[in-house]
């Protein structure tokens, strides 16, 4: 076989036929490999980063200002995952120009305008705030940009708090595999459920004491001269939300009648047990409000002076209203207002009991 080649005008000259079958077959694989493989589009050709926003957290605090995040632009793992951490300098400058307030930076809307005007991808953004008993609770949210909505958050609680790296790197690749964009390269990365939510209720137990008077009306108010200081002690922990508690509470205080012909002076030593609900209002940072209403069970135990001794027992109705001021995280001081309606299981005659009080409160 004769062998071919090009002239200068790229005219074949000399071929065989067999020849020329194989020159075409050449010119298909060079015309596929050109369709499908042009230049500037092969496989080594460097991906777009994953453009990553993050920004400070917001103290849910009123008044606390913000929590600034440390930089990870130049971690190695950053650079490994292929992410690229938008600069502060140029965060900042948008923030300015925009006219946002720090405390807006975990509205889901400005998030989302921030992002587009940096062009990032995924923006991390979130909030922190102190429970009762000096927890940190820090959440943090991952939006996506494109989509306008969250698609994920982590919540962290503890004296001390560290954000997980895994969960950064999970949630934001959670992002980018659900993005419309393919050019974006990631590593697979372990799906884990998300159970930031398995117990977000702040829970709180707390133990107390109160002292206070007696102020006694109706059947019993008619024969009392003089009343002693009530003392009670009591449990506190949370129902169902974190505004909602129930209150248990056993007391004591005692009275003594009128001294009568017959029976002498008459003391009676009154043993108060209620079960009531709170709901919790947070006027400021120290000052704590919790309307409450229950119900309860007492027993009396009635001594005379020439007639012997004697039990009787009430059903109660309490109502009342608490203040709470807080001295750290654990302690507080409380003032209550209660007024306790009593009704004598066997004659259903109705007295009424006002029992302002002072008393402290432990948290944990």
């Amino acid at each position: 076989m004769k062998p071919f080649f090009f002239d200068k005008t790229y005219k074949m000259k000399c071929m065989d036929p067999s020849a020329k079958r194989l020159t075409k077959l050449y010119l298909v694989f060079a015309l596929i490999f050109f369709l499908f493989f042009p230049p500037g589009t092969a496989s080594t050709q460097e991906k777009q980063p994953v453009r990553i926003l993050t920004l400070d957290l917001v103290n849910e605090t009123p008044g606390r200002g913000i929590f600034e995040l440390g930089d990870i632009s130049n971690e190695p793992w950053v650079r490994e995952k292929n992410y690229q951490i938008i600069p502060r300098s140029k965060v900042k400058k948008v923030i300015t120009d925009m006219k946002i307030k720090p405390s807006q930076l975990n509205d889901l809307d400005i998030v989302i305008e921030i992002g587009k005007a940096v062009n990032a991808d995924v923006v991390v953004f979130g909030s922190y705030k102190s429970d009762k008993i000096g927890n940190l609770i820090v959440v943090i949210k991952y939006a996506d940009v494109k989509k306008g909505e969250i698609a994920s958050e982590s919540k962290y609680k503890g004296k001390t708090v560290n954000i997980s790296l895994d969960d950064f790197i999970i949630n934001v690749d959670k992002i980018i595999k659900n993005s419309d964009n393919v050019d974006k390269v990631i590593k697979n990365s372990e799906q884990v459920p998300d159970d930031s939510e398995a117990d977000s209720i702040e829970r709180e137990h707390s133990v107390g004491l109160r002292l206070g008077y007696p102020f006694i009306f109706g059947r019993l108010g008619d024969a009392v001269s003089s009343n002693f200081l009530y003392f009670s002690i009591f449990w506190r922990n949370n129902l169902f939300t974190e505004n909602l508690f129930y209150e248990f509470e056993i007391g004591y205080f005692a009275y003594k009648d009128k001294a009568t012909l017959v029976g002498g002076s008459t003391t009676g030593h009154n043993f108060p047990i209620t079960v009531a609900a709170l709901y919790q209002f947070e006027l400021t940072d120290r000052l704590t409000l919790y309307p409450k209403v229950g119900l309860g069970y007492m027993l009396s135990a009635i001594s005379t002076e020439f007639l012997g001794s004697g039990m009787s027992s009430y059903l109660l109705g309490k109502v009342g209203l608490e203040v709470d001021f807080k001295l750290s995280n654990s302690f507080s001081i409380i003032l209550e207002n209660p007024l306790f309606i009593a009704a004598e299981v066997e004659g259903f005659d109705i007295s009424f009991f006002y029992i302002p009080n002072l008393g402290v409160r432990y948290a944990f």
